[in-house]
């Protein structure tokens, strides 16, 4: 004689095999489609194209979101590539015709709001 509870059982072991079985495809397709780009490439204070100062200050901010491992600050590569994109200069210093033609490099400089 099967009792109320038989039901259960044999409804939660039917959910049980229909989990697994999706849990099995998700990950199936994650393998697959292998790693998105830089997606587990984290960078320190110290291979981080910015000056250690600068690095570990943004992070203090908040503008780069890191995390602290030991003595590392670790922040995902993609997210050092969009700071960088973000605030890349918007114009170029032209190289002066010699080492001692200090007036193109002051123009320069003037154009890009560094002197008055």
């Amino acid at each position: 004689m099967r009792t109320r509870t038989d039901g259960v059982v044999d409804r939660v072991a039917a959910l049980g095999t229909a989990l697994e079985e999706h849990i099995r495809a998700i990950v199936r397709d994650e393998l697959h489609s292998g790693p998105s780009e830089g997606a587990d490439e984290w960078v320190d204070q110290d291979s981080s194209p910015l000056k250690r100062k600068k690095y570990l200050e943004l992070v203090r901010k908040g503008e780069l979101k890191g995390k602290k491992v030991g003595r590392q600050v670790l922040v995902r590569r993609s997210e050092l590539d969009a700071y960088l994109e973000a605030h890349a200069p918007t114009q170029k210093i032209e190289a002066a015709a010699g080492p001692d033609d200090r007036s193109q490099i002051d123009e320069q400089l003037a154009k890009l709001g560094f002197v008055g």
